[in-house]
């Protein structure tokens, strides 16, 4: 759509020893679709989960561009 406002963001996650899922800290915006991917990777190297998502203008739902491991919910994380 002409005009639509689209960000990337990235985020990590952590399996607590009761077995809970928890975002380790507050998403953070990324640059382009590929900062967000890279971004991601990396996280999921040290933490449990990483996820990377486009959010359209719309305020519909998170386009998940990559997630790997425990993740916890992106709509939460939006």
């Amino acid at each position: 759509m002409p005009g639509e406002i689209e960000t990337f963001r990235y985020v990590a996650f952590e399996i607590t020893d009761a077995g809970e899922v928890l975002q380790m800290f507050a998403p953070r915006r990324a640059e382009n679709r590929d900062h967000a991917i890279r971004a991601a990777m990396v996280l999921a190297e040290t933490y449990a989960g990483a996820a990377a998502w486009r959010m359209h203008g719309d305020g519909g739902q998170p386009e998940v561009l990559f997630s790997r491991g425990a993740i916890g919910s992106l709509d939460e994380a939006s």
